[in-house]
């Protein structure tokens, strides 16, 4: 299934004002959220670390561009990706 270019972009907005909302509310899950879209934008399944792999079963059918344009639009892209990278 290939997400359309309208879905993508109205999933991203939806995705980044949630993130922020979470960011500016001190929640300890943004960070391990922005880790494993960070994973997710480089073609990773985003471990939880225990038995789930987000992207099979939340994430189906995102490209690995969906998770680069949030955590850009969050203006954590650079700071997360460049980390993951090294990781990889």
């Amino acid at each position: 299934m290939v997400m359309s270019k309208e879905k993508m972009t109205r999933e991203v907005s939806r995705f980044v004002t949630n993130y922020r909302e979470m960011r500016h509310g001190g929640s300890s899950l943004y960070e391990e959220a922005m880790w494993q879209y960070a994973d997710m934008a480089n073609g990773g399944r985003g471990h939880d670390g225990l038995d789930t792999f987000l992207r099979d079963k939340y994430y189906q059918g995102y490209p690995d561009e969906f998770f680069m344009q949030v955590l850009s639009c969050l203006g954590e892209f650079d700071r997360y990706t460049t980390v993951a990278m090294e990781k990889a």
